[in-house]
């Protein structure tokens, strides 16, 4: 989560917009590269092409929602429905973190030499609320338990490789995923099991009594950085 808060800082800083900073530091999410996104994002950047309208973090977020939970069938009504709610929950969330949607407003609350670092806590604020509600990959940790008791967690955002039960079974933490690599198992189910990376997610493996479970910590997070 801290490194997409960095890029998208680190973008903002560089010269892009706000948009392009938010959306950026979440393309690879979605398949994008970085130019795609930075073209996607631009037209939204100074309340959406400098007018001062609605905030052009808050866009890029909106942006990043739609891919998330947009409907792509025309006659999918619920599908709508779901994603407009996700909307104007993010929305309402900003304005109560933020005091307001709109780009001259959020500006005008503070004074001048204070704008740059408002800028930058805005864009921290939604790139860890569109983090919360996307439920990506990495926004929580990994509890590792061998015959019913904890053997450690670990978070999600680091890479590493992970020796279990005396090194019958390798973990791999790799890009806010966890996949079992090696095991001594006869039947290597737990080796051919996708990655996890989702709340309640689990890899099982029977033979050695272990059972690794992703653990959500979206609230501690959002608060952090919210708050």
């Amino acid at each position: 989560m801290e490194d997409r808060i960095q890029k998208a800082v680190e973008l903002f800083k560089s010269g892009y917009n706000c948009s392009q900073s938010v959306v950026a530091a979440f393309a690879d999410m979605y398949g994008f590269t970085q130019e795609q996104a930075l073209r996607m994002s631009a037209s939204f950047g100074g309340g959406i092409g400098r007018m001062r309208e609605t905030c052009g973090a808050a866009c890029g977020m909106f942006l990043v929602a739609g891919l998330e939970t947009g409907a792509t069938e025309a006659t999918d009504r619920e599908g709508k429905a779901a994603n407009y709610a996700v909307v104007q929950e993010l929305a309402a969330e900003f304005k109560k973190r933020n005091g307001s949607l709109i780009c001259g407003e959020l500006l005008g609350l503070k004074k001048k030499d204070l704008v740059l670092m408002g800028i930058i806590l805005c864009i921290a604020a939604v790139c860890s609320l569109v983090h919360h509600f996307t439920g990506e990959a990495g926004q929580g940790i990994v509890a590792i338990k061998v015959d019913g008791v904890t053997e450690g967690t670990y978070v999600l955002t680091e890479d590493r490789r992970i020796e279990i039960n005396h090194g019958t079974n390798i973990l791999e933490i790799k890009n806010g995923e966890a996949s079992m690599i090696e095991a001594d198992c006869p039947d290597q189910i737990c080796v051919h099991e996708k990655a996890i990376s989702a709340d309640g997610e689990s890899i099982i493996c029977l033979p050695n009594k272990i059972v690794v479970e992703v653990e959500s910590d979206k609230e501690s997070e959002l608060d952090a950085v919210m708050k």
